[in-house]
C-alpha cells in the first residue's frame, strides 16, 4: 500500500504545485498538464494470494477518478490511469505464472497473445499527447457514466459544503 498507494498519492501532489494555474513556473491564467497512473487489473475480479496488490491497485484506480474529476475541473490537469491486464516478460507474470500456465493464459486472451510493454507506452503517449485530451480514463467501461452520476455541479457544491469543515486534513 506504501509504494502503489501512498506512493502514487504523493507524487501526484508534488506535481500539482507545477500543474496548476499560477504554480511554480507558470503565469496566472497557464495551467494544465497531464498524469498518467498505472495500475493493474488483478482487482476487477479476485486473484489467489494477490490481496496487498489488488487494494494497492483499487486504491491507485479510485485516485485516478477522483483526481480526475477536483483537477480536472479546478486546475484542467488532466488524469488518467492505464490498467494494464497481463504483460509478457515482466517479473509479475515470471511470479504469477510460470512458463506452463503462460502459454495456457494465451488460450484465454481475445487475441490470443499476452499485452507488450510497448502497448502501455503508446497508451501513455496517446495520453498525453493533443489526441489524448480525454479527462478520465481507466480500463473500466462504466467509468464515462460512473464519473457523470458524480460530477454533477450540484454534487460538487453539496460535497464542497460537507468538507470545508474540515480543514487541513482534506
Amino acid at each position: 500500500m506504501d509504494i502503489d498507494a501512498v506512493g502514487t498519492f504523493t507524487m501526484c501532489h508534488a506535481a500539482l504545485k507545477y500543474l496548476m494555474k499560477g504554480g511554480l513556473g507558470r503565469g496566472s491564467s497557464e495551467g494544465g498538464g497531464s498524469i498518467i497512473n498505472i495500475s493493474a487489473t488483478l482487482h476487477y475480479t479476485a486473484a489467489w494470494y494477490q490481496i496487498h496488490v489488488s487494494a494497492a491497485k483499487a486504491a491507485v484506480d479510485a485516485l485516478a477518478r477522483n483526481l480526475a474529476l477536483e483537477w480536472g475541473t479546478d486546475y484542467d490537469i488532466r488524469v488518467n490511469g492505464i490498467a494494464p491486464g497481463p504483460i509478457a516478460d515482466t517479473p509479475g507474470m515470471s511470479k504469477l505464472a510460470p512458463d506452463e500456465i503462460n502459454s495456457k493464459a494465451r488460450d484465454y486472451m481475445p487475441l490470443f497473445k499476452l499485452g507488450e510493454k510497448w502497448d502501455i507506452a503508446m497508451a501513455a503517449l496517446y495520453l498525453v499527447s493533443d489526441a489524448g485530451e480525454i479527462r478520465e480514463w481507466n480500463n473500466d467501461s462504466s467509468g464515462w457514466w460512473t464519473m457523470a452520476k458524480q460530477a454533477s455541479p450540484s454534487t460538487k457544491r453539496c460535497s464542497e459544503a460537507a468538507f470545508s469543515s474540515c480543514g487541513e486534513a482534506f
